[in-house]
């Protein structure tokens, strides 16, 4: 099956070259890599312009998703964030589970690009243990940075919520995994850039632990979440 990637950017022209390198790069090329840009201030336009196709759109990230999303031609859809680099295995890994009867979503482990000892510890448990043992009890919950999800069933829920400034990525797979099957792929990773948690992780951590209960409890999320895409 075909393979689109759609990447939400604002103001990412330090890493969204190294990005979409990795993609260009894989040992199962997509069939396209379309990359939703928020009006960025500095060189991510242009910078992206060279490996892919942009469409500027002033959106926070759930809708930079969508429309990623209904301008995609592929049955498969890879949605990736500007700071997260792919192993070269990762699209051909993740495809392959599209194979299995009802897969609708797949993940994977995500590890930190800064490799120190308190962001390897964080990734270890909020972006592999946790996700991985869930998952096998049916209630997944997968970081958006780095997820594959089918078309057909992510036009069906109506992909991602737009009225979420943050957490749309656990709402959806807590949505999607409810008209399919949902796995998460440990043959491969992607790693990730820790700057949202380098100044501040402990602020971090207890953000998205009160989120994902605030949510739980309410179906909502945070209204005064800055987004950085």
């Amino acid at each position: 099956m075909d393979v689109s990637v759609i990447i939400p950017t604002y103001n990412e022209g330090k890493s969204i070259e190294t990005t979409l390198l990795a993609v260009r790069s894989q040992t199962k090329s997509p069939k396209e890599i379309l990359v939703v840009d928020n009006f960025s201030k500095d060189r991510t336009v242009e910078i992206a312009r060279k490996y892919a196709k942009v469409i500027k759109s002033k959106s926070n990230i759930a809708q930079a998703r969508n429309i990623g999303a209904s301008k995609a031609s592929s049955e498969l859809l890879l949605f990736l964030d500007a700071d997260t680099l792919l192993l070269p295995n990762v699209i051909e890994k993740l495809s392959k589970e599209f194979n299995k009867k009802r897969v609708v979503i797949a993940s994977l482990p995500l590890y930190p690009l800064q490799m120190k000892f308190k962001h390897y510890v964080l990734t270890k448990i909020g972006w592999e243990f946790i996700p991985k043992t869930l998952n096998k009890y049916k209630r997944p919950i997968f970081c958006g940075a780095c997820i594959m999800v089918r078309k057909s069933a992510f036009d069906k829920i109506n992909g991602f919520r737009e009225d979420l400034s943050a957490g749309d990525d656990i709402d959806f797979t807590q949505r999607i995994s409810k008209v399919g099957k949902s796995v998460f792929c440990t043959d491969t990773f992607a790693l990730t850039d820790m700057r949202r948690f380098e100044k501040s992780s402990a602020y971090w951590t207890i953000y998205w632990i009160a989120f994902f209960f605030y949510y739980k409890l309410t179906g909502k999320g945070f209204k005064n979440y800055k987004a950085i895409r």
